[in-house]
Protein backbone atom coordinates (compact mmCIF):
# COMPACT_ATOMS: atom_id res chain seq x y z
CA UNK A 1 0.00 0.00 0.00
CA UNK A 2 1.29 3.44 -0.83
CA UNK A 3 1.80 6.01 1.93
CA UNK A 4 -1.38 7.88 2.79
CA UNK A 5 -1.83 11.65 2.78
CA UNK A 6 -1.78 13.64 5.99
CA UNK A 7 -4.77 13.69 8.32
CA UNK A 8 -8.05 14.64 6.72
CA UNK A 9 -11.55 14.02 8.01
CA UNK A 10 -14.15 12.39 5.86
CA UNK A 11 -17.43 14.28 5.59
CA UNK A 12 -19.37 12.06 3.25
CA UNK A 13 -18.89 9.80 0.27
CA UNK A 14 -18.10 6.13 0.38
CA UNK A 15 -17.84 5.66 4.15
CA UNK A 16 -21.27 4.32 5.20
CA UNK A 17 -22.32 7.05 7.63
CA UNK A 18 -25.76 5.50 7.91
CA UNK A 19 -24.16 2.29 9.10
CA UNK A 20 -22.11 4.14 11.70
CA UNK A 21 -25.18 6.02 12.89
CA UNK A 22 -27.16 2.80 13.11
CA UNK A 23 -24.44 1.14 15.15
CA UNK A 24 -24.16 4.18 17.40
CA UNK A 25 -27.84 3.99 18.22
CA UNK A 26 -27.89 0.24 18.62
CA UNK A 27 -24.68 0.20 20.64
CA UNK A 28 -25.85 2.88 23.09
CA UNK A 29 -29.07 0.94 23.49
CA UNK A 30 -27.02 -2.20 23.85
CA UNK A 31 -24.94 -0.60 26.59
CA UNK A 32 -28.07 0.23 28.54
CA UNK A 33 -29.44 -3.26 27.94
CA UNK A 34 -26.23 -4.93 29.06
CA UNK A 35 -26.08 -2.78 32.18
CA UNK A 36 -29.71 -3.58 32.96
CA UNK A 37 -28.97 -7.22 32.26
CA UNK A 38 -26.21 -7.23 34.84
CA UNK A 39 -28.56 -5.87 37.49
CA UNK A 40 -31.23 -8.38 36.42
CA UNK A 41 -28.68 -11.16 36.70
CA UNK A 42 -27.94 -10.18 40.26
CA UNK A 43 -31.55 -10.95 41.11
CA UNK A 44 -32.16 -14.05 39.00
CA UNK A 45 -28.75 -15.73 38.95
CA UNK A 46 -29.20 -16.87 42.53
CA UNK A 47 -31.86 -19.28 41.30
CA UNK A 48 -30.05 -22.40 39.98
CA UNK A 49 -32.74 -23.36 37.42
CA UNK A 50 -32.40 -19.94 35.79
CA UNK A 51 -28.61 -19.86 35.49
CA UNK A 52 -28.27 -21.83 32.28
CA UNK A 53 -31.07 -19.89 30.60
CA UNK A 54 -29.50 -16.63 31.61
CA UNK A 55 -26.09 -17.64 30.23
CA UNK A 56 -27.71 -18.56 26.91
CA UNK A 57 -29.52 -15.21 26.74
CA UNK A 58 -26.34 -13.37 27.68
CA UNK A 59 -24.42 -15.11 24.89
CA UNK A 60 -27.12 -14.20 22.39
CA UNK A 61 -26.72 -10.56 23.44
CA UNK A 62 -22.92 -10.76 23.23
CA UNK A 63 -23.06 -12.39 19.79
CA UNK A 64 -25.51 -9.77 18.51
CA UNK A 65 -23.39 -6.91 19.84
CA UNK A 66 -20.22 -8.42 18.40
CA UNK A 67 -21.85 -8.98 15.01
CA UNK A 68 -23.12 -5.40 14.90
CA UNK A 69 -19.70 -4.09 15.88
CA UNK A 70 -17.89 -6.09 13.18
CA UNK A 71 -20.48 -5.00 10.62
CA UNK A 72 -19.48 -1.36 11.18
CA UNK A 73 -16.06 -2.10 9.64
CA UNK A 74 -16.82 -4.96 7.18
CA UNK A 75 -13.87 -4.48 4.84
CA UNK A 76 -10.86 -6.19 3.31
CA UNK A 77 -7.54 -4.37 3.47
CA UNK A 78 -5.17 -4.09 0.55
CA UNK A 79 -2.86 -6.56 2.30
CA UNK A 80 -5.82 -8.92 2.64
CA UNK A 81 -6.18 -8.96 -1.14
CA UNK A 82 -2.58 -10.17 -1.43
CA UNK A 83 -3.61 -13.30 0.44
CA UNK A 84 -6.72 -13.58 -1.72
CA UNK A 85 -4.57 -13.48 -4.87
CA UNK A 86 -2.39 -16.31 -3.52
CA UNK A 87 -5.50 -18.28 -2.50
CA UNK A 88 -7.07 -17.84 -5.93
CA UNK A 89 -3.94 -19.01 -7.72
CA UNK A 90 -3.73 -22.04 -5.42
CA UNK A 91 -7.38 -22.97 -5.95
CA UNK A 92 -7.44 -22.38 -9.71
CA UNK A 93 -3.88 -23.21 -10.78
CA UNK A 94 -2.50 -25.36 -7.96
CA UNK A 95 0.26 -22.82 -7.33
CA UNK A 96 0.66 -20.99 -4.03
CA UNK A 97 2.21 -18.05 -5.86
CA UNK A 98 1.55 -14.36 -6.44
CA UNK A 99 2.37 -14.51 -10.16
CA UNK A 100 1.87 -18.06 -11.42
CA UNK A 101 5.28 -19.45 -12.28
CA UNK A 102 7.19 -17.26 -9.79
CA UNK A 103 7.81 -19.00 -6.47
CA UNK A 104 7.91 -16.13 -3.99
CA UNK A 105 6.51 -16.38 -0.45
CA UNK A 106 5.06 -12.89 -0.21
CA UNK A 107 2.54 -13.81 2.51
CA UNK A 108 2.99 -14.68 6.19
CA UNK A 109 -0.34 -16.40 6.80
CA UNK A 110 -0.12 -19.85 5.23
CA UNK A 111 -3.02 -21.48 7.08
CA UNK A 112 -5.34 -18.53 6.50
CA UNK A 113 -4.53 -18.43 2.78
CA UNK A 114 -4.96 -22.18 2.36
CA UNK A 115 -8.28 -22.05 4.23
CA UNK A 116 -9.55 -19.39 1.82
CA UNK A 117 -8.35 -21.44 -1.15
CA UNK A 118 -10.26 -24.44 0.24
CA UNK A 119 -13.45 -22.41 0.57
CA UNK A 120 -13.04 -21.18 -3.01
CA UNK A 121 -12.65 -24.76 -4.21
CA UNK A 122 -15.88 -25.58 -2.40
CA UNK A 123 -17.65 -22.86 -4.37
CA UNK A 124 -17.64 -19.94 -1.93
CA UNK A 125 -16.92 -16.51 -3.44
CA UNK A 126 -13.42 -15.61 -2.25
CA UNK A 127 -14.13 -12.12 -0.91
CA UNK A 128 -17.29 -13.30 0.85
CA UNK A 129 -15.36 -16.20 2.39
CA UNK A 130 -12.78 -13.79 3.83
CA UNK A 131 -15.50 -11.49 5.19
CA UNK A 132 -17.34 -14.40 6.85
CA UNK A 133 -14.47 -16.55 8.13
CA UNK A 134 -12.75 -13.74 10.06
CA UNK A 135 -15.76 -12.81 12.22
CA UNK A 136 -16.51 -16.48 12.92
CA UNK A 137 -12.97 -17.01 14.19
CA UNK A 138 -13.19 -13.75 16.14
CA UNK A 139 -16.30 -15.08 17.86
CA UNK A 140 -14.32 -18.20 18.71
CA UNK A 141 -11.86 -15.93 20.53
CA UNK A 142 -14.75 -14.66 22.68
CA UNK A 143 -15.72 -18.23 23.59
CA UNK A 144 -12.18 -19.30 24.57
CA UNK A 145 -11.76 -16.08 26.58
CA UNK A 146 -14.95 -16.95 28.47
CA UNK A 147 -13.71 -20.49 29.16
CA UNK A 148 -10.48 -19.09 30.60
CA UNK A 149 -12.42 -16.57 32.71
CA UNK A 150 -14.50 -19.31 34.34
CA UNK A 151 -11.60 -21.63 35.26
CA UNK A 152 -11.67 -20.49 38.89
CA UNK A 153 -15.20 -19.08 39.04
CA UNK A 154 -18.04 -20.20 36.80
CA UNK A 155 -20.26 -17.37 37.98
CA UNK A 156 -21.74 -14.57 35.97
CA UNK A 157 -18.60 -12.42 36.13
CA UNK A 158 -16.94 -14.69 33.55
CA UNK A 159 -19.35 -13.33 30.92
CA UNK A 160 -17.86 -9.88 31.40
CA UNK A 161 -14.66 -10.94 29.58
CA UNK A 162 -16.21 -11.77 26.16
CA UNK A 163 -18.61 -8.83 26.49
CA UNK A 164 -15.70 -6.41 26.94
CA UNK A 165 -13.75 -8.00 24.10
CA UNK A 166 -16.77 -7.73 21.79
CA UNK A 167 -16.90 -4.00 22.51
CA UNK A 168 -13.17 -3.47 21.87
CA UNK A 169 -12.81 -1.66 18.50
CA UNK A 170 -9.47 -3.34 17.73
CA UNK A 171 -10.95 -6.84 18.06
CA UNK A 172 -14.06 -6.00 16.03
CA UNK A 173 -12.10 -4.22 13.31
CA UNK A 174 -9.50 -6.93 12.79
CA UNK A 175 -12.05 -9.73 12.98
CA UNK A 176 -12.92 -8.05 9.70
CA UNK A 177 -10.13 -6.82 7.42
CA UNK A 178 -9.63 -10.02 5.42
CA UNK A 179 -6.43 -10.89 7.30
CA UNK A 180 -5.34 -13.74 9.55
CA UNK A 181 -5.53 -11.82 12.84
CA UNK A 182 -8.61 -13.60 14.29
CA UNK A 183 -7.30 -17.03 13.26
CA UNK A 184 -3.92 -16.39 14.86
CA UNK A 185 -5.50 -14.93 18.00
CA UNK A 186 -7.84 -17.91 18.37
CA UNK A 187 -5.14 -20.55 17.85
CA UNK A 188 -2.67 -18.85 20.19
CA UNK A 189 -5.27 -18.41 22.91
CA UNK A 190 -6.56 -21.95 22.43
CA UNK A 191 -3.02 -23.31 22.76
CA UNK A 192 -2.60 -21.41 26.03
CA UNK A 193 -5.96 -22.63 27.37
CA UNK A 194 -5.15 -26.25 26.52
CA UNK A 195 -1.70 -26.11 28.08
CA UNK A 196 -3.00 -24.47 31.24
CA UNK A 197 -5.63 -27.21 31.33
CA UNK A 198 -2.89 -29.89 31.21
CA UNK A 199 -3.51 -31.05 27.65
CA UNK A 200 0.01 -30.67 26.20
CA UNK A 201 -0.50 -32.63 22.97
CA UNK A 202 -3.57 -30.64 21.92
CA UNK A 203 -1.80 -27.44 23.00
CA UNK A 204 1.24 -28.28 20.86
CA UNK A 205 -0.96 -28.89 17.84
CA UNK A 206 -2.80 -25.58 18.39
CA UNK A 207 0.49 -23.70 18.70
CA UNK A 208 1.79 -25.42 15.55
CA UNK A 209 -1.30 -24.23 13.69
CA UNK A 210 -0.74 -20.72 15.10
CA UNK A 211 2.86 -20.77 13.84
CA UNK A 212 1.61 -21.79 10.40
CA UNK A 213 -0.81 -18.86 10.52
CA UNK A 214 1.77 -16.25 11.55
CA UNK A 215 5.51 -16.64 12.29
CA UNK A 216 4.95 -15.22 15.79
CA UNK A 217 3.30 -18.51 16.71
CA UNK A 218 6.79 -19.91 17.34
CA UNK A 219 7.35 -17.14 19.88
CA UNK A 220 4.04 -17.93 21.59
CA UNK A 221 4.87 -21.61 22.07
CA UNK A 222 8.35 -20.79 23.39
CA UNK A 223 6.94 -18.38 25.97
CA UNK A 224 4.14 -20.79 26.91
CA UNK A 225 6.68 -23.57 27.40
CA UNK A 226 8.79 -21.39 29.72
CA UNK A 227 5.73 -20.45 31.76
CA UNK A 228 4.73 -24.11 31.94
CA UNK A 229 8.18 -25.15 33.18
CA UNK A 230 7.96 -22.46 35.86
CA UNK A 231 4.49 -23.65 36.91
CA UNK A 232 4.98 -27.43 36.82
CA UNK A 233 8.75 -27.78 37.38
CA UNK A 234 8.98 -30.29 34.53
CA UNK A 235 9.54 -30.57 30.80
CA UNK A 236 6.54 -31.49 28.66
CA UNK A 237 8.10 -33.46 25.83
CA UNK A 238 4.68 -34.26 24.38
CA UNK A 239 4.07 -30.51 23.99
CA UNK A 240 7.35 -30.01 22.16
CA UNK A 241 6.86 -32.99 19.87
CA UNK A 242 3.24 -32.11 19.11
CA UNK A 243 4.47 -28.70 17.99
CA UNK A 244 7.70 -29.70 16.28
CA UNK A 245 6.43 -32.54 14.09
CA UNK A 246 3.70 -30.68 12.12
CA UNK A 247 5.54 -27.38 12.10
CA UNK A 248 8.79 -29.07 11.09
CA UNK A 249 7.04 -30.77 8.17
CA UNK A 250 5.54 -27.43 7.13
CA UNK A 251 8.93 -25.67 7.39
CA UNK A 252 10.61 -28.36 5.29
CA UNK A 253 7.93 -28.11 2.60
CA UNK A 254 8.15 -24.32 2.58
CA UNK A 255 11.93 -24.37 2.23
CA UNK A 256 11.75 -26.91 -0.59
CA UNK A 257 8.99 -24.99 -2.42
CA UNK A 258 10.27 -21.43 -2.07
CA UNK A 259 14.00 -22.07 -1.52
CA UNK A 260 14.31 -19.78 1.51
CA UNK A 261 14.09 -20.33 5.28
CA UNK A 262 11.97 -17.22 5.86
CA UNK A 263 9.09 -15.56 4.01
CA UNK A 264 10.12 -12.94 1.46
CA UNK A 265 8.42 -10.29 3.60
CA UNK A 266 11.01 -10.94 6.34
CA UNK A 267 13.75 -9.46 4.18
CA UNK A 268 11.70 -6.33 3.58
CA UNK A 269 10.30 -5.72 7.05
CA UNK A 270 13.51 -6.32 8.99
CA UNK A 271 15.26 -3.57 7.02
CA UNK A 272 15.35 0.11 7.94
CA UNK A 273 16.26 1.99 11.09
CA UNK A 274 14.36 3.46 14.05
CA UNK A 275 12.10 0.40 14.19
CA UNK A 276 11.83 0.28 17.98
CA UNK A 277 10.95 3.96 18.33
CA UNK A 278 8.26 3.59 15.69
CA UNK A 279 7.00 0.39 17.33
CA UNK A 280 6.81 2.04 20.75
CA UNK A 281 4.74 4.85 19.21
CA UNK A 282 2.52 2.18 17.63
CA UNK A 283 1.85 0.60 21.04
CA UNK A 284 1.09 3.99 22.55
CA UNK A 285 -1.33 4.75 19.71
CA UNK A 286 -3.06 1.40 20.27
CA UNK A 287 -3.69 2.31 23.90
CA UNK A 288 -4.89 5.81 23.00
CA UNK A 289 -7.09 4.75 20.07
CA UNK A 290 -8.83 2.09 22.15
CA UNK A 291 -9.02 4.35 25.24
CA UNK A 292 -7.37 1.75 27.43
CA UNK A 293 -6.48 4.46 29.95
CA UNK A 294 -10.08 4.08 31.19
CA UNK A 295 -9.14 0.68 32.63
CA UNK A 296 -6.26 2.00 34.75
CA UNK A 297 -8.38 2.48 37.92
CA UNK A 298 -9.11 -1.25 37.88
CA UNK A 299 -5.41 -2.03 38.27
CA UNK A 300 -5.52 -1.27 42.00
CA UNK A 301 -8.17 -4.00 42.45
CA UNK A 302 -6.40 -6.65 40.34
CA UNK A 303 -5.80 -9.77 42.42
CA UNK A 304 -4.92 -12.81 40.26
CA UNK A 305 -6.55 -16.01 41.49
CA UNK A 306 -5.63 -18.35 38.64
CA UNK A 307 -1.87 -18.80 39.09
CA UNK A 308 -1.37 -20.86 35.93
CA UNK A 309 -3.23 -18.37 33.73
CA UNK A 310 -1.49 -15.28 35.02
CA UNK A 311 1.93 -16.89 35.07
CA UNK A 312 1.39 -17.66 31.39
CA UNK A 313 0.22 -14.07 30.78
CA UNK A 314 3.22 -12.65 32.67
CA UNK A 315 5.60 -14.57 30.41
CA UNK A 316 3.70 -13.92 27.18
CA UNK A 317 2.23 -10.42 27.13
CA UNK A 318 5.29 -8.26 27.97
CA UNK A 319 7.64 -10.16 25.64
CA UNK A 320 5.10 -10.14 22.80
CA UNK A 321 4.61 -6.38 23.14
CA UNK A 322 8.37 -5.82 23.12
CA UNK A 323 8.54 -7.93 19.96
CA UNK A 324 5.84 -5.80 18.31
CA UNK A 325 7.82 -2.67 19.18
CA UNK A 326 11.07 -4.22 17.95
CA UNK A 327 9.65 -4.94 14.47
CA UNK A 328 8.30 -1.39 14.20
CA UNK A 329 4.60 -2.13 14.63
CA UNK A 330 2.34 -1.71 11.62
CA UNK A 331 0.96 1.05 9.38
CA UNK A 332 -2.74 0.29 9.93
CA UNK A 333 -4.92 1.73 12.70
CA UNK A 334 -6.31 0.01 15.81
CA UNK A 335 -3.24 -2.12 16.41
CA UNK A 336 -3.85 -5.46 14.70
CA UNK A 337 -0.46 -6.74 15.86
CA UNK A 338 -1.53 -6.21 19.49
CA UNK A 339 -4.97 -7.84 19.12
CA UNK A 340 -3.70 -11.35 20.09
CA UNK A 341 -2.96 -9.96 23.57
CA UNK A 342 -6.36 -8.25 23.97
CA UNK A 343 -8.09 -11.27 25.62
CA UNK A 344 -5.67 -11.04 28.56
CA UNK A 345 -6.73 -7.42 29.05
CA UNK A 346 -10.39 -8.47 29.25
CA UNK A 347 -9.50 -11.27 31.64
CA UNK A 348 -7.59 -8.85 33.87
CA UNK A 349 -10.63 -6.58 34.04
CA UNK A 350 -12.74 -9.54 35.16
CA UNK A 351 -10.26 -10.42 37.90
CA UNK A 352 -10.38 -6.84 39.17
CA UNK A 353 -14.18 -6.76 39.26
CA UNK A 354 -14.34 -10.08 41.11
CA UNK A 355 -12.30 -8.70 44.01
CA UNK A 356 -14.76 -5.90 44.76
CA UNK A 357 -16.75 -6.34 47.93
CA UNK A 358 -19.56 -6.22 48.89
CA UNK A 359 -21.24 -7.87 45.92
CA UNK A 360 -23.40 -4.85 44.91
CA UNK A 361 -20.19 -2.91 44.32
CA UNK A 362 -18.99 -5.61 41.90
CA UNK A 363 -22.32 -5.60 40.04
CA UNK A 364 -22.20 -1.81 39.78
CA UNK A 365 -18.63 -1.89 38.50
CA UNK A 366 -19.47 -4.53 35.88
CA UNK A 367 -22.51 -2.62 34.62
CA UNK A 368 -20.57 0.67 34.50
CA UNK A 369 -17.62 -0.93 32.73
CA UNK A 370 -19.83 -2.47 30.05
CA UNK A 371 -21.71 0.77 29.48
CA UNK A 372 -18.48 2.77 29.19
CA UNK A 373 -16.93 0.20 26.85
CA UNK A 374 -19.92 0.22 24.52
CA UNK A 375 -20.24 4.01 24.58
CA UNK A 376 -16.51 4.50 23.95
CA UNK A 377 -16.61 2.07 21.02
CA UNK A 378 -19.05 4.34 19.21
CA UNK A 379 -16.71 7.33 19.38
CA UNK A 380 -13.63 5.29 18.49
CA UNK A 381 -15.33 3.68 15.49
CA UNK A 382 -16.56 7.01 14.20
CA UNK A 383 -13.12 8.59 14.53
CA UNK A 384 -11.17 5.90 12.72
CA UNK A 385 -13.74 5.52 9.94
CA UNK A 386 -13.70 9.29 9.44
CA UNK A 387 -9.91 9.44 9.25
CA UNK A 388 -9.02 9.51 5.57
CA UNK A 389 -5.32 9.95 6.14
CA UNK A 390 -2.77 9.03 8.77
CA UNK A 391 -2.16 9.69 12.44
CA UNK A 392 1.44 9.40 13.60
CA UNK A 393 2.24 7.51 10.40
CA UNK A 394 -0.60 4.99 10.93
CA UNK A 395 -3.41 4.92 8.36
CA UNK A 396 -6.98 5.33 9.55
CA UNK A 397 -9.52 2.65 8.68
CA UNK A 398 -11.43 5.19 6.57
CA UNK A 399 -8.38 5.67 4.38
CA UNK A 400 -7.73 1.91 4.13
CA UNK A 401 -11.30 1.33 2.93
CA UNK A 402 -11.24 4.13 0.36
CA UNK A 403 -7.82 3.02 -0.92
CA UNK A 404 -9.12 -0.49 -1.59
CA UNK A 405 -12.37 0.70 -3.19
CA UNK A 406 -10.47 2.91 -5.62
CA UNK A 407 -7.85 0.29 -6.51
CA UNK A 408 -10.51 -2.31 -7.17
CA UNK A 409 -12.03 0.07 -9.72
CA UNK A 410 -8.68 0.52 -11.46
CA UNK A 411 -8.00 -3.21 -11.40
CA UNK A 412 -11.38 -4.01 -12.98
CA UNK A 413 -10.75 -1.42 -15.69
CA UNK A 414 -7.34 -2.91 -16.45
CA UNK A 415 -8.79 -6.40 -16.69
CA UNK A 416 -11.36 -5.18 -19.20
CA UNK A 417 -9.03 -3.05 -21.29
CA UNK A 418 -5.40 -4.21 -21.14
CA UNK A 419 -3.78 -7.20 -22.88
CA UNK A 420 -3.54 -10.24 -20.59
CA UNK A 421 0.26 -10.33 -20.54
CA UNK A 422 0.72 -6.69 -19.54
CA UNK A 423 3.32 -6.44 -16.74
CA UNK A 424 2.30 -3.71 -14.29
CA UNK A 425 4.39 -2.21 -11.48
CA UNK A 426 2.29 -1.10 -8.49
CA UNK A 427 2.75 0.02 -4.89
CA UNK A 428 -0.44 -1.40 -3.35
CA UNK A 429 0.02 -5.08 -4.23
CA UNK A 430 -3.42 -6.27 -3.14
CA UNK A 431 -6.70 -4.94 -4.48
CA UNK A 432 -5.58 -3.72 -7.91
CA UNK A 433 -3.60 -6.88 -8.78
CA UNK A 434 -6.40 -9.11 -7.46
CA UNK A 435 -9.01 -7.38 -9.61
CA UNK A 436 -6.83 -7.03 -12.73
CA UNK A 437 -5.55 -10.65 -12.87
CA UNK A 438 -2.46 -9.25 -14.66
CA UNK A 439 1.22 -10.09 -14.00
CA UNK A 440 2.44 -7.69 -11.31
CA UNK A 441 5.77 -6.32 -10.17
CA UNK A 442 5.34 -5.43 -6.49
CA UNK A 443 7.40 -2.23 -6.22
CA UNK A 444 7.73 -2.55 -2.43
CA UNK A 445 9.25 -6.00 -2.83
CA UNK A 446 6.92 -8.07 -0.65
CA UNK A 447 6.38 -10.35 -3.63
CA UNK A 448 9.70 -9.79 -5.39
CA UNK A 449 12.88 -11.53 -4.23
CA UNK A 450 15.29 -9.12 -5.93
CA UNK A 451 13.84 -6.01 -4.28
CA UNK A 452 13.48 -7.74 -0.91
CA UNK A 453 17.04 -9.05 -0.76
CA UNK A 454 19.14 -6.77 -2.94
CA UNK A 455 17.71 -3.24 -2.63
CA UNK A 456 18.75 -0.97 0.24
CA UNK A 457 15.97 0.39 2.49
CA UNK A 458 14.87 3.97 1.94
CA UNK A 459 12.10 4.27 4.57
CA UNK A 460 11.19 3.02 8.04
CA UNK A 461 7.47 2.63 7.25
CA UNK A 462 6.57 -1.04 7.95
CA UNK A 463 6.25 -3.03 4.72
CA UNK A 464 7.35 -0.02 2.67
CA UNK A 465 11.06 0.08 3.53
CA UNK A 466 12.28 -0.79 0.03
CA UNK A 467 11.27 0.48 -3.42
CA UNK A 468 12.08 -0.88 -6.87
CA UNK A 469 14.88 1.19 -8.46
CA UNK A 470 14.50 2.56 -11.98
CA UNK A 471 17.19 0.24 -13.34
CA UNK A 472 15.27 -2.81 -12.14
CA UNK A 473 12.02 -1.65 -13.78
CA UNK A 474 13.89 -1.22 -17.06
CA UNK A 475 15.61 -4.58 -16.69
CA UNK A 476 12.25 -6.31 -16.17
CA UNK A 477 10.82 -4.41 -19.17
CA UNK A 478 7.72 -3.39 -17.25
CA UNK A 479 4.90 -2.40 -19.61
CA UNK A 480 3.04 -0.11 -17.23
CA UNK A 481 4.68 1.65 -14.27
CA UNK A 482 1.99 2.91 -11.91
CA UNK A 483 4.43 3.05 -8.98
CA UNK A 484 7.08 4.33 -8.39
CA UNK A 485 6.39 7.29 -10.69
CA UNK A 486 9.95 8.08 -11.78
CA UNK A 487 9.97 11.13 -14.08
CA UNK A 488 13.09 9.69 -15.73
CA UNK A 489 10.93 6.99 -17.32
CA UNK A 490 10.11 9.45 -20.09
CA UNK A 491 13.73 9.32 -21.26
CA UNK A 492 13.37 5.56 -21.72
CA UNK A 493 10.37 5.61 -24.05
CA UNK A 494 7.57 5.67 -21.46
CA UNK A 495 4.59 7.96 -21.79
CA UNK A 496 2.41 9.21 -18.94
CA UNK A 497 -1.25 8.20 -19.29
CA UNK A 498 -4.27 8.67 -17.03
CA UNK A 499 -7.28 6.38 -17.05
CA UNK A 500 -11.03 7.21 -16.98
CA UNK A 501 -11.69 5.74 -13.55
CA UNK A 502 -13.48 7.91 -11.00
CA UNK A 503 -11.42 7.94 -7.80
CA UNK A 504 -11.46 9.81 -4.52
CA UNK A 505 -8.93 12.69 -4.62
CA UNK A 506 -7.95 11.87 -1.05
CA UNK A 507 -6.33 8.61 -2.17
CA UNK A 508 -5.04 9.79 -5.57
CA UNK A 509 -3.94 13.39 -6.28
CA UNK A 510 -6.51 15.02 -8.52
CA UNK A 511 -8.72 11.92 -8.46
CA UNK A 512 -6.97 10.52 -11.58
CA UNK A 513 -5.01 7.27 -11.70
CA UNK A 514 -1.97 7.74 -13.91
CA UNK A 515 0.85 5.44 -14.99
CA UNK A 516 3.86 5.42 -17.32
CA UNK A 517 3.14 3.32 -20.41
CA UNK A 518 5.78 1.49 -22.47
CA UNK A 519 3.44 0.07 -25.09
CA UNK A 520 1.24 2.75 -26.65
CA UNK A 521 0.96 0.57 -29.76
CA UNK A 522 -0.97 -1.98 -27.68
CA UNK A 523 -3.62 0.59 -26.88
CA UNK A 524 -2.52 1.27 -23.32
CA UNK A 525 -2.80 5.01 -23.86
CA UNK A 526 -6.21 4.72 -25.52
CA UNK A 527 -8.67 3.78 -22.75
CA UNK A 528 -11.74 2.20 -24.30
CA UNK A 529 -14.07 2.03 -21.34
CA UNK A 530 -14.61 3.94 -18.14
CA UNK A 531 -15.34 2.45 -14.73
CA UNK A 532 -17.30 4.09 -11.97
Amino acid sequence: MTPSPRVRVHEGGSIPSATVAWFAASDEAGAASLAAGVWCARMCYASPPMRRSFVVVAWIAIAASYGAHVRVFDFITDDGYISLRYAENLARHGALEYNVGERVEGYTNFLWTVALAGLLRLGAPLELAARALGPLLGFGVLVVTWLLARRRDSGLAALLAPALLAALPAHACWSSGGLETPMFTLLGLLGAALLIGDRPVAAGLAFAAAAMTRPEGALLVALAALADIKATRRLRWRLYLAFALPFGAFFAWRFAYYGAPFPNTFYVKTAGGAAFARGAAYLRLFAVENRLWALLPLAIFFRPRDRRLWLHAAFTVPVFLVYVAAVGGDFMALGRFVVPMAPYLALAAVEAVRTLRPAPRAWTAAATLLALAAYSAVGIDRATLALVGARDGVDGIGYLKLFVDDRLKVGRWMRQNLPKGTLVSVGGAGALPFASKLPILDAFGLNDTHIARSVAPSSDRPGHQKVAPLAYLLEREVDLVCFPPYAALERHGYRRVCYPVEMDPRTVPGGRYCCWSKRPEAGLHQPRRGVR
